[in-house]
């Protein structure tokens, strides 16, 4: 942020405008991130001018606090024990952040203990694991971020129980001349993995494989 500045000088004809660049010099400093920055004028090398170097300070005000979206995190009901979690979606620009735990919603009693929050944003915190699945196990975490170039916002970490893991599933693209007849399962080819390790099962086309005849058409 450089605010404009303009120096005005005396003399004999009255008072007139110098001209920046020609009979005068500004450097700002500090006037990045929010907070106290100052605009030093200097007369111009070489200039008409001569006077006594001028600091001013300014007050450079936070943003608006940002719109941030839930962090989530999703576990087999069964796991136990300690989990960190990075949050997510604050602003890049934000400057220096400090991090401070709000009140835990936990109905369901799916922690164990008291969650944490590091100084670069990580929620750590114990899931007490569960016996059985049941709908609606969650848990929310709120923390709330105190930002130098924005305004206070509270980010949610709701933790939710799944009964099923959620493997990362990579096809490839099917590419198959026409023939006129309906594409089995077969032509697809990818992998499903979880933790690092390879899940077994069988693929399947979203559409009625009967209906995928013509060409161009998506299954």
């Amino acid at each position: 942020l450089a605010p404009a500045v303009t120096v005005n000088a005396t003399g004999t004809i009255g008072e007139y405008a110098l001209v920046i660049g020609t009979d005068y010099t500004v450097t700002y400093s500090d006037n990045v991130n929010a907070g106290t920055a100052a605009a030093t004028v200097s007369p111009a090398a070489n200039g008409n001018y001569t006077f006594t170097v001028v600091e001013k300070t300014f007050t450079i005000g936070k943003a608006a606090a940002p719109t941030v979206a839930d962090t989530t995190a999703r576990y087999r009901f069964s796991v136990s024990g300690a989990q960190t979690v990075a949050l997510a979606g604050l602003p890049a620009n934000a400057g220096t952040m400090s991090f401070a735990l709000g009140t835990v919603t936990d109905g369901s009693g799916i922690l164990s203990g008291t969650p944490t929050v590091s100084a670069d944003g990580r929620v750590t915190f114990t899931l007490a694991g569960q016996a059985a699945y049941q709908d609606g196990l969650t848990a929310t975490i709120p923390v709330k971020v105190t930002m130098q170039n924005y305004e206070d916002v509270t980010v949610d970490l709701v933790i939710t129980l799944i009964n099923k893991d959620t493997p990362v599933v990579s096809a490839q693209d099917v590419a198959v001349t026409y023939t006129g007849t309906a594409l089995t399962s077969d032509v697809i080819q990818g992998t499903a993995s979880f933790g690092g390790e390879a899940v077994p099962g069988a693929w399947a086309w979203v559409t009625d494989p009967a209906t995928m005849v013509n060409a161009n058409e998506d299954g």
